[in-house]
């Protein structure tokens, strides 16, 4: 009795076994269609942005690097890196004992020039009235003469150490500037001993920093004659600054093959690196398309472009710019539709296959 129920047990399993029907084997493309979304490739309206380096840099002849025209102590600066000064506006406080033993021989001399010229005034008058010879007068004269001459020496010599300096309050000196412009860059600290010799201050004629682009030979040719806007970006800020563009440099680098291109704007701190967005012009052919459209097969720019009853075919594209949150791609026609969510998932499904 127990072997008729096992018997009955396995036909009743293997019935059920054939009835049953067989999976079909899963499939990378099932139920990714569903999940796919689609946007049409746009004309831009608007230019493309690249990003590149830039530094700020000043003609050699449109800066002065100077050093106090005599030898001197450094009291303190009144100037800071940034202050724009006009000639004669002071920039530092100095103490200088060669300017003040100057000024002292040059005050006695001066005392000396005026009692002898008394001196002649006195003897004129006597010689006129008979009672002195025309000796003496010729003599007292040539005394005066000689102190004249002598404070002559002195003032030129004083003139020549005291370029660029005045007289300050008690024994202190003032350095001024001897140009328009403005302090790019203080070296010297306060308490030292300086000179002409010495580089103490850097002064850059206003207006004259430039900010420096090097911009590559495939950019310069996509550029042609039309100027390029400008946002920098100094290092460590949190805003740009639109600048305007100035010149190129008239030929390309042997080695890099780029070009120089110059933009002037405010503010500019000499040897300040940053970033540089540059809007350049569209090229023919080129569409905008969601950035996350385009994804890397094989390292090459990719999007996937509808197809009718078959899954978006992968067309390899070319990355020349961008535009807010859309990229700037040739490769393509505007109107065709593109994959927008979902480009990953079919990047995976080429993978699988």
């Amino acid at each position: 009795m127990k072997l008729q129920i096992l018997l009955a047990t396995l036909l009743v399993t293997a019935a059920a076994c054939q009835d049953s029907p067989t999976k079909p084997e899963a499939s990378p493309a099932t139920g990714i269609e569903a999940r796919l979304k689609f946007i049409e490739a746009q004309t831009p309206s608007e230019s493309s942005v690249v990003r590149l380096l830039g530094q700020v840099e000043v003609p050699s002849n449109a800066q002065w690097i100077l050093g106090p025209s005599v030898d001197a102590r450094l009291v303190g600066w009144s100037v800071t890196t940034g202050s724009r000064v006009a000639v004669g506006d002071t920039l530092a406080t100095l103490v200088s004992p060669e300017l003040g033993d100057l000024a002292s021989v040059a005050n006695e001399l001066s005392r000396v020039v005026r009692e002898r010229e008394k001196n002649v005034g006195r003897l004129k008058e006597s010689v006129d009235a008979g009672f002195k010879s025309s000796a003496s007068l010729h003599e007292a004269e040539l005394s005066l003469s000689e102190s004249k001459a002598q404070l002559q020496r002195v003032q030129r010599q004083l003139g020549v150490r005291n370029a660029n300096i005045r007289r300050g309050q008690k024994s202190e000196w003032e350095w001024v500037s001897p140009v328009d412009g403005v302090v790019s860059a203080i070296e010297c600290a306060p308490g030292g001993l300086y000179s002409g010799e010495s580089r103490c201050i850097t002064i850059v004629a206003n207006d004259a920093a430039r900010l420096r682009v090097d911009v590559s030979e495939s950019l310069v040719a996509q550029l042609g004659d039309r100027v390029p806007a400008a946002a920098w970006t100094p290092d460590g800020a949190e805003s740009s600054t639109h600048l305007e563009f100035e010149r190129r440099s008239s030929g390309f680098h042997p080695k890099s093959r780029t070009q120089a291109y110059y933009f002037n704007g405010a503010a500019m701190t000499v040897g300040a690196s940053g970033t540089v967005e540059l809007t350049l012009p569209v090229a023919p052919g080129t569409v905008a398309v969601p950035r996350m459209a385009v994804v890397e097969v094989q390292g090459v720019p990719t999007v996937f472009v509808e197809r009718a009853d078959e899954l978006p075919k992968a067309v390899p594209v070319k990355v020349v710019g961008r535009r807010g949150e859309d990229k700037l791609i040739t490769g393509i026609q505007a109107g065709d539709r593109v994959v927008s969510r979902g480009a990953f998932a079919l990047k995976s499904v080429l993978a699988f296959e």
